[in-house]
């Protein structure tokens, strides 16, 4: 007996009864303008440029391998970009931004790729200081929110390749460093998000392993070395105080969370544990300045442990995708 055929589904919003080419992705049709399609993307430009068997003169149907449901989103963003895909700062949606990114670069939407990186550049940062306002919550605004389902960051890091986005892989990297604790095994064997399997290729998964236990390790080699060094400050009034001020705050660090804590090396030592102690001001002044050195020397190696190019590189990278306007 055979298997019933699936329900052709037309997706009312993207139907148009004047449109003149149909699409379908999956069970769902989408009745749109191929017009309209073929100014905005030079793939479809090309695929609609070649002649029509008489009998789809009328209204021909183009079969496109891609999910429905990011081929739905990514429509409604050529055909009502305003509600559904506007431009950076207004508020939009992360499976949105990804529809868009993914078949943006894939069908030559050159203006919808751009927009969703600039989206996507609000919470993957590619300096120190905008690492740190992500943190402290101080960055100006976000335009989407994070999924629930933590496998988005595994999700990413196949985008980002795919699109070529490679500016943003360094804290990619260290996100699924920083939640190894929740991510576990599906770093190497794949989740599912969004109801498809999504992970990491062999290159990727040898990379992460190299540069994890490197960023891991970096709190206690290199992060936090100004607590315990017993290097004279100049300056200092009080040696044998402030020394035990600055044991007391790698104690604070020291919990049996440590494991976790040290996954995320960055932001794990809180200044204020030494802001308040009673701690004199050149010794204050050293430590903070020694933490912001060491901070600033990880973030610089930050590419390299996970087989990058320099952030240098990199940046140029982003300003030839994006450019210096964000609002378009």
């Amino acid at each position: 007996m055979e298997a019933a055929s699936p329900t052709i589904e037309r997706v009312q919003d993207l139907w148009f009864d004047d449109g003149n080419l149909i699409i379908q992705a999956g069970n769902r049709q989408y009745r749109v303008f191929r017009g309209i399609l073929a100014a905005q993307s030079s793939v479809f430009k090309d695929m609609l440029s070649f002649p029509q068997p008489p009998e789809s003169e009328e209204c021909p149907i183009v079969h496109l391998s891609d999910s429905s449901t990011e081929v739905t989103a990514f429509f409604r963003a050529i055909f009502d970009p305003k509600s559904s895909m506007p431009a950076f700062p207004n508020e939009t949606d992360f499976d949105t931004i990804c529809a868009c990114l993914r078949l943006g670069h894939k069908y030559g939407v050159d203006y919808l790729r751009r927009r969703a990186l600039v989206h996507l550049s609000s919470r993957f940062p590619t300096t120190l200081s905008e690492c740190d306002a992500l943190e402290t919550n101080t960055i100006p605004f976000f335009t989407w929110k994070r999924p629930r389902n933590g496998s988005y960051r595994i999700f990413l890091m196949s985008l980002f390749r795919e699109v070529d986005a490679v500016w943003f892989l360094p804290y990619t990297f260290y996100l699924l460093g920083s939640n190894f604790g929740r991510l576990g095994s599906a770093i190497f064997h794949g989740a599912v998000y969004n109801d498809a399997t999504v992970g990491l290729s062999r290159e990727d998964q040898d990379a992460f392993l190299h540069g994890y236990f490197i960023q891991r390790d970096s709190l206690r080699n290199e992060i936090l070395r100004f607590l315990w060094s017993t290097d004279k400050i100049q300056g200092c009034t009080n040696t044998a105080q402030c020394l035990q001020i600055r044991l007391n705050a790698f104690k604070l660090t020291c919990t049996p969370d440590w494991a976790a804590i040290a996954n995320a090396p960055l932001h794990a030592f809180k200044e204020q544990w030494i802001k308040d102690s009673g701690m004199c001001p050149s010794c204050l002044t050293y430590c903070l300045k020694a933490h912001h050195g060491a901070c600033q020397a990880f973030w610089d190696k930050l590419p390299k442990i996970y087989g990058l190019p320099p952030w240098e590189q990199l940046e140029k990278m982003k300003a030839d995708a994006i450019g210096s306007e964000l609002s378009v």
